[in-house]
């Protein structure tokens, strides 16, 4: 997966990998870890993820990555529609929205929210130790 991101041409040591995927443009950290963790997890691109994609599968993941910035770190709709490139703060409203509605009737999209939270909360418990 780190080979398909522009720039990336072999696999950093697992100490370095979060510096491989800082965006320019964007000063937000957690945003970019949060990124690569939704990426890992989802098996989609970083670079699809903020693409204007609208499949189901790239949606789905921008709805995983909306409702986690939103929920965990509480940035605000606006600064996560810059991030992904959005035009509206509306957009990314309605994105929180639908993975709430996906967590309460899809098992398997829980799960991926579940599995980012965790490897979110594993890495703040390693950076703090």
């Amino acid at each position: 997966m780190l080979n398909e991101i522009p720039g990336i041409d072999r696999k950093p040591p697992a100490h370095r990998t979060m510096n491989y995927f800082v965006i320019p443009g964007i000063t937000s950290p957690e945003l970019n870890r949060l990124l690569y963790i939704v990426s890992h997890f989802t098996g989609i691109p970083p670079s699809r993820i903020r693409s204007k994609d609208q499949t189901k599968e790239v949606a789905s993941a921008r709805h995983i990555f909306s409702y986690v910035a939103k929920m965990t770190f509480g940035f605000t709709y606006q600064f996560i529609a810059d991030y992904l490139n959005r035009s509206s703060h509306s957009t990314i409203k309605k994105s929180v929205q639908q993975a709430i509605n996906y967590m309460e009737t899809e098992g398997s999209f829980r799960q991926i929210v579940d599995q980012v939270g965790g490897a979110l909360s594993d890495f703040e418990h390693r950076r703090a130790s």
